[in-house]
């Protein structure tokens, strides 16, 4: 408990020049089966300059999907050690459900958008927010961020009524009703 472990990276089909896609981190004893294990990790994702892909940007608007490290355990098979794709935009995830708790600062001006519930953004100074998320069962965690056009309605589907959230960005061709019409 509480102990610090040195992470171990590999390419696993990583881009060149990246550390790679397959981080692990070695426990410091053995843990039995059953047992919980909890672990943190601090991270910082660095946006390419714009770039479309599921971490980019267009100058503007930013977003980010599977840009955190995912726990890529599989019950009955193990851990996967599956090398990341090559295609562009391309996923591949494995991950169980978890609990997600994201934290993101942007400029006051934006808008930012991400998978959970959302907390009520506060001003941290400087001209920026705080913006908070949290789900207690999220496979992947997916972010944007710009002058965000935000529109909610609810949509009756065969298993009941489900709130849905979305945002456009900028410049993008279809209005909010057309694309809420489309999800």
């Amino acid at each position: 408990a509480g102990k610090l472990v040195t992470p171990g990276f590999g390419m696993a089909g990583g881009r060149a020049g990246t550390q790679g896609t397959l981080l692990t981190l070695p426990l410091p004893e053995k843990v039995d089966a059953g047992q919980p294990v909890t672990s943190t990790l601090d991270f910082t994702l660095r946006l390419p300059a714009p770039f479309v892909d599921r971490v980019g940007s267009d100058g503007s608007t930013a977003w980010w999907g599977t840009g955190e490290p995912l726990l890529a355990w599989v019950r009955g098979v193990g851990w996967v050690r599956t090398p990341g794709s090559s295609y562009p935009s391309a996923e591949n995830a494995v991950s169980e459900d978890a609990s997600i708790d994201v934290t993101v600062d942007a400029p006051a001006t934006d808008t930012v958008m991400a998978n959970g519930v959302a907390s009520a953004p506060t001003d941290i100074g400087g001209g920026r927010r705080s913006w908070h998320f949290t789900s207690p069962n999220a496979r992947d965690v997916a972010v944007a961020v710009g002058q965000l056009q935000i529109l909610s309605a609810t949509v009756q589907t065969p298993d009941g009524p489900v709130k849905v959230r979305i945002g456009t960005a900028p410049g993008l061709d279809l209005p909010n009703e057309q694309v809420l019409e489309q999800v």
